[in-house]
């Protein structure tokens, strides 16, 4: 390794950019639409007390969050009526206290599958994969060099 500078880490993925292997392209999806388990949590607080729910109907949990929200958004449309002011400021409280714990929720979500995320982003970066092809009737006998970069010892499979 140079220590004049000319080569940094920038981030990103460790391999070289002639590197045979695929990119992987992710694109941004609502955290409640991705898990079926936070969905129905953030769902579980918006209906506190009504009852048990099924955590397997992922697009039926969506739809009653989808629906909570509109009926929240028609209450602060309707605060804007002077009679109804006592009521858009008790919804207005009822919609932040909700979005506080959905807050609360989705931190608590993060903070569980984060080292999972990190382990397997890892994994891709300093895993290695050789394919080799066999052909009938000839026996060749090859060596690999492996170091262990690690100061705990690791198994290594060859199939």
């Amino acid at each position: 390794i140079s220590n004049d500078g000319a080569s940094r880490f920038s981030g990103g993925s460790l391999l070289t950019s002639g590197s045979s292997r695929r990119k992987h392209v992710v694109q941004a999806q609502k955290l409640a639409d991705v898990d079926s388990e936070l969905a129905a949590m953030l769902l579980t607080h918006a209906r506190q007390g009504t009852g048990p729910r099924d955590v397997g109907r992922e697009s039926d949990a969506t739809r009653r969050r989808k629906l909570e929200r509109m009926k929240s958004v028609r209450l602060q449309e309707a605060g804007g009526e002077l009679g109804r002011r006592g009521t858009s400021v008790l919804a207005q409280q009822s919609v932040r206290t909700q979005h506080l714990r959905d807050l609360q929720v989705i931190a608590a979500y993060r903070e569980r599958t984060k080292a999972e995320s990190i382990t397997s982003l890892l994994s891709l970066a300093i895993t290695t994969e050789h394919t080799l092809h066999a052909t009938l009737g000839v026996a060749e006998f090859f060596e690999f060099v492996l170091k262990n970069p690690h100061n705990t010892q690791h198994t290594v499979t060859v199939e």
